[in-house]
């Protein structure tokens, strides 16, 4: 209940974004974080919607802001019509986030972040129970090669328990980035500084291995 409820609360924060970020005014020169921004909140749309479809199967997919509960009931969107939805969410964030700062805010959705979990959904979709098939699995492989490929991760060659170890103390591995999107907690509740949020798998390139093949 605690993880329907949580997804359904990012989802509908991300449409309040979403129906008022083109009011903010943005300097002509920083336009481009407009479109990062926006890039990120529908990628982050599209996987907590993810996380419902793996959880519970067939779940409303919602595109709207609520504002009225009493009127907020919707029937559930067919299972392969929810992912197809979600994989054609994603892609179109593929060139909307980040590519450059990898070694920074692993926080961010970056590129290669959105690639990777592609890979995953494409890989949920091409078996049981939404049976995609062939083109599916195709474009798992795609996207777990493209990650591969842009040399931005890269398997940590040194004590394993080193990156935990650094993502204890708030500190990023800006040589390997093997740990590609994490859930960031700053700070602690004693000073003031903690953030919380909803819990993600980060996914690695051990994750993508078997895709490449």
């Amino acid at each position: 209940e605690m993880c329907i409820r949580d997804s359904y609360d990012g989802i509908n924060n991300a449409n309040v974004l979403l129906d008022n970020i083109d009011k903010a005014e943005f300097p002509e020169d920083k336009e481009y974080i407009r479109q990062r921004i926006k890039g990120e909140t529908k990628f982050l749309r599209a996987y907590y919607h993810f996380l419902l479809v793996q959880g519970w199967y067939e779940v409303p997919i919602r595109t709207e802001t609520v504002t009225d509960i009493a009127t907020s009931s919707k029937a559930a969107t067919p299972h392969a019509e929810a992912l197809d939805w979600i994989i054609q969410e994603m892609e179109d964030c593929i060139d909307m986030v980040d590519d450059k700062e990898y070694d920074k805010s692993p926080s961010h959705v970056k590129k290669t972040i959105v690639e990777g979990i592609l890979a995953r959904v494409c890989l949920w979709r091409a078996g049981y129970p939404s049976e995609g098939g062939q083109p599916f699995y195709e474009k798992a492989a795609k996207y777990a090669k493209a990650v591969y490929d842009s040399k931005k991760h890269k398997l940590y060659q040194n004590d394993i328990y080193a990156i935990w170890k650094m993502m204890a103390s708030d500190q990023y591995d800006p040589e390997y980035n093997e740990s590609m999107w994490e859930a960031e907690f700053i700070g602690t509740r004693d000073d003031g500084k903690y953030t919380d949020c909803l819990l993600y798998t980060s996914p690695s390139p051990r994750d993508l291995s078997t895709s490449r093949m």
